[in-house]
């Protein structure tokens, strides 16, 4: 009798369990259930389904296998997105993204224009040819990132942020090969910036605040620099 009662408990353990899990609904209007992870595993998120007009604020959903999940006025706010594979048409048509968090995710070419993106992680995210017309990007954590040839200019950025020749200018940018010949960089804030290899040759870094590294140079305008590399720097006026 004892024996019997552990099973039943068990059995209604495991099927709470599996109640729990969550499924998504295709733009098509097939279910994916169970959630799967991008390499093809099963998620362990088991918050609420993944459909049109969900409260997904703060779902945590790391790495998740989110293709063509139908997200349309779903509330992302504060979600944690880093690693999945997210579409700029689903977050084009979430009701909310602000604090959304894209750690690590290539968003080349995505579509982020009027987003508000208040708050948002950007850490290490790849934003090259990304339409940022008026984005807003105000306290936007912007670690790691890289870019070029971003398309519009966002409403806002953060603090000691600019955009300039198409790229995203900051403390700890990643400006890894930048061609920013040219440039104006007037009082541009680089503090530990990723340099290496980008070419500045001809660019106004008159009063910018460089890597800790580097050596402070009386750069301005018209003068020719070069980084070699994060710890190299040759320039003449």
């Amino acid at each position: 009798m004892y024996r019997f009662a552990l099973l039943i408990v068990a059995v209604t353990m495991l099927s709470g369990s599996v109640a729990q899990a969550a499924s998504y609904e295709m733009t098509s209007g097939t279910i994916v259930d169970p959630i799967l992870d991008t390499s093809g595993n099963t998620h362990p998120y088991s918050g609420d389904d993944l459909e049109a007009r969900a409260d997904l604020s703060y779902a945590d959903l790391i790495g998740a296998d989110l293709y063509r999940a139908n997200l349309r006025y779903a509330d992302l706010t504060d979600a944690n997105l880093s690693g999945s594979n997210i579409t700029p048409s689903q977050l084009l048509s979430a009701s909310a993204v602000t604090g959304v968090n894209v750690t690590e995710n290539n968003m080349t070419d995505f579509d982020l224009s009027e987003l508000n993106l208040t708050g948002a992680t950007l850490t290490n995210t790849n934003l090259s040819y990304a339409n940022l017309a008026n984005a807003d990007l105000t306290a936007a954590v912007l670690t790691g990132v890289s870019s070029g040839r971003i398309i519009g200019t966002p409403s806002a950025l953060p603090t000691n942020w600019q955009l300039t020749e198409g790229y995203l200018i900051g403390p700890e940018a990643n400006l890894s090969g930048a061609d920013l010949t040219n440039a104006d960089l007037a009082s541009a804030t680089l503090t530990d910036a990723t340099l290496t290899g980008a070419v500045l040759t001809g660019a106004n870094l008159h009063q910018a605040l460089l890597p800790s590294a580097m050596p402070t140079l009386p750069v301005i305008n018209g003068a020719v620099v070069k980084v070699a590399s994060p710890l190299a720097v040759s320039g003449s006026v």
